[in-house]
């Protein structure tokens, strides 16, 4: 900002840059001499309209729309995957509608996980997406981006032989990481909706896709991993230090079904998203493609601004209280009722054991053993747990999401642990 009188159209146009296709974050730097300046207010331009989010949106073009259907109709193996796009454009009730009617298999991801319930039985899970993503013949992507948790649309985990078609609101993703073939520029929710329409004005027909190889394999698939995952949490459900699965597994057991989930732990995000299931757009939310840390309590105030009265737990390892834990300050001045469950296993990753390729080439990743953070934030009045042994954790859940207050559980975690698929810090291999 270089002048005062710029005050009142530099914020408007930071809110629609912030607010518009692609939404991101907006930078104003105010200089203090222009924050703290005292002037006749008529001075001040009047600045750029702010649109709601539904006032400037366009329906793509009626060509691609029609070739569309025609690919949808002819596909053996289609795929909807749909991302943050569905989410701005709330068009959850449209991509719901277009997979029931057209028997279609729906992966989705970022702030669009959920758009189509988890527990819907043509709902694709992250933890089990390759023997569809990896396979499939046609990919519908609706605001979808081929981002590093995607590995840019690169095989083995998306097919290099299939057909994409992308539909976003800004050109420039469309063909970047993927070679769509058919590209509409417009709004997910209006575009959605042209081809629902489309489908029922040439009477397309999609009823024998309803009992389809490709669904009766998507129908194994899921039940082979639940049957696993049962398995797998069983296996170490009485564990002392405590197991992430045992922490996770409690945790989804008792929070509501609204509730949002803030990940801010490399080793609990694995977990929660195998665990958690999403029933809504932008129940899990995390800090966005580049995996950063510490961002957790902060995003959790804002989430609970959003949706006041819902719960909010952020999910939040030591590293991350360590860097961004005192916006529990924050939370405790202005009474905002979060909940952060600390996986507190003193160190930045699993020992050795789990990453052999590291030992001897790097000091361990260990910080001060056994922190107490719930007696670092008592003092400010928020309510704190501290759990050692796993048939603590459903009490001090219950106690911290009834306190009606900032809440923070120490839970004392096994160290020996990393994410579940990734390893730890990304280089190694976990012993589950």
């Amino acid at each position: 900002m270089l002048d005062w009188s710029t005050i009142e159209v530099d914020l408007r146009q930071a809110f629609r840059e912030a607010t518009s296709a692609p939404q991101g974050v907006a930078l104003l730097e105010i200089p203090s001499n222009i924050l703290y300046h005292v002037d006749d207010e008529t001075r001040q331009r009047p600045g750029a309209k702010v649109y709601a989010a539904d006032d400037l949106r366009s329906q793509g073009d009626p060509r691609q729309i029609e070739r569309t259907v025609e690919l949808l109709l002819s596909a053996e193996r289609p795929l909807i995957a749909g991302g943050d796009g569905i989410f701005w454009s709330d068009a959850a009730p449209e991509l719901n509608e277009l997979a029931e009617l057209t028997h279609t298999p729906v992966y989705c991801r970022r702030a669009g996980q959920g758009a189509m319930d988890e527990a819907n039985p043509l709902a694709i899970r992250g933890a089990w997406k390759k023997p569809f993503t990896g396979f499939a013949d046609l990919v519908l992507a609706v605001g979808f981006r081929f981002w590093s948790g995607e590995k840019f649309g690169q095989p083995p985990t998306w097919s290099d032989t299939a057909t994409y078609i992308q539909i976003d609101t800004d050109p420039r993703r469309v063909g970047w990481h993927v070679p769509a073939e058919v590209g509409i520029v417009g709004d997910p929710k209006l575009v959605l909706r042209q081809i629902i329409d489309k489908i029922k004005e040439v009477k397309a027909d999609f009823s024998a896709k309803a009992d389809s190889g490709w669904i009766k394999k998507m129908t194994m698939v899921r039940a082979n991993y639940e049957e696993t995952l049962v398995k797998r949490v069983a296996a170490t459900y009485d564990d002392v230090p405590i197991h992430p699965d045992r922490l996770v597994q409690d945790l989804v057991s008792v929070i509501d079904r609204d509730a949002t989930l803030v990940v801010d732990s490399f080793t609990l995000s694995g977990y929660t998203s195998q665990l958690f299931t999403a029933h809504g757009m932008g129940q899990v939310v995390d800090a966005g493609p580049l995996a950063p840390v510490g961002h957790g309590v902060g995003m959790g105030i804002g989430v609970q601004l959003g949706r006041p009265g819902k719960q909010v737990i952020v999910v939040s390892g030591d590293g991350g209280i360590g860097i961004g834990g005192m916006d529990m300050e924050t939370a405790a001045k202005y009474d905002i009722p979060i909940v952060t469950v600390l996986w507190n296993n003193s160190s930045w990753g699993p020992d050795f054991s789990s990453m052999p390729i590291l030992k001897d080439r790097t000091d361990p990743f260990d910080m001060l053993p056994n922190i107490r953070y719930d007696k670092v934030f008592e003092p400010m009045g928020v309510h704190t747990e501290h759990v050692e042994t796993p048939d603590q954790i459903v009490p001090a859940l219950e106690r911290a999401l009834g306190a009606g207050k900032p809440a923070l559980i120490n839970v004392v975690g096994d160290k020996r642990y990393g994410h579940p698929s990734l390893g730890g810090n990304l280089l190694g291999s976990t012993q589950v």
